[in-house]
């Protein structure tokens, strides 16, 4: 009898072993369903629609400029980028300091950026109205499309290549307007990403003329209503190959994500895991041991 107790006692301590390996995998799946969540989360486009009307491209200061109607060139990126690149006569004036400047209360402004990361710029242009502005307009396509239109720039000639790149921060805050257009390039066999929908895909071959000629078509299609195109391709000869050889007109609509999908991914996966952490830290913060909550 005594033996046999012995014996039991000695699988205690296994037992336990297994009882919290098995508790531990619970915690790790529920922490990995939460994150995917989150992650869904992230990826889904909202679909909003832009006021268009919001806009001014170059086409139309040109316009302005024979009617004599004057307006302002504000830049409001940070200093250090204003220094490497802008609009000859803008003046640079951070977001979040436009309110403060009354003098330019009753003229007309346009604000002007890289022309992507839009969504700051329509929130600011509402509160900047409601304040009081006269009129506020955004530059249609940023930069970019000024240059490639024809208007002048000061700064680095370096700097005028790097125009038409946009990041996956910028992207992810303009994801849910559905004025903006999402090419995804694929390689041969590779399936398209669930990263972005509302996306159109186009994968490479040999003939890069029908590669290009297939692009051409849909920009075509959706180029007088949309905002602007991101291209995301991890191919740099295939990049090179569209901006070199694309419709003109539609280059100064094109923004372009370089290394493909998988640094947008990345991207993502830093959100999650910051939203999963500050998530963390609150129920941490909020845990009351007396009450539970």
């Amino acid at each position: 009898m005594i033996n046999s107790k012995i014996k039991y006692r000695r699988f205690i301590p296994v037992l336990l072993m297994v009882i919290i390996l098995f508790q531990t995998n619970i915690s790790a799946f529920d922490t990995k369903s939460d994150s995917n969540q989150m992650n869904s989360k992230l990826y889904q486009r909202k679909n909003l629609n832009i006021d268009l009307n919001k806009f001014v491209s170059y086409t139309q200061i040109q316009h302005m400029l024979k009617k004599s109607q004057k307006y302002i060139f504000v830049d409001i990126r940070s200093k250090s980028d204003y220094k490497r690149i802008r609009i000859p006569k803008s003046i640079n004036i951070q977001l979040y300091a436009l309110k403060t400047k009354q003098y330019l209360k009753n003229k007309n402004i346009i604000l002007a950026n890289e022309g992507v990361g839009i969504k700051r710029l329509l929130i600011m242009a509402e509160q900047l109205e409601l304040s009081g502005f006269h009129s506020i307009k955004i530059l249609k396509n940023g930069l970019n499309s000024w240059h490639k239109s024809g208007g002048q720039l000061e700064g680095s000639v370096f700097e005028f290549k790097q125009l038409n790149r946009i990041t996956p921060k910028d992207f992810f805050q303009d994801k849910d307007y559905k004025d903006i257009i999402v090419i995804e390039i694929l390689k041969k066999n590779q399936l398209p990403s669930s990263l972005i929908n509302n996306s159109f895909h186009f994968t490479i071959t040999a003939n890069y003329e029908k590669n290009l000629f297939e692009i051409n078509k849909l920009i075509s299609k959706y180029f007088q209503n949309s905002l602007y195109f991101v291209i995301i391709c991890e191919n740099i000869k295939f990049v090179n190959y569209i901006e070199k050889n694309i419709n003109p007109l539609f280059s100064q609509s094109i923004f372009y994500m370089d290394k493909g999908i998988e640094v947008y991914k990345n991207f993502l996966q830093d959100q999650a895991s910051i939203i999963d952490g500050n998530s963390r830290k609150k129920m941490k913060k909020g845990f009351c041991k007396t009450c539970g909550e």
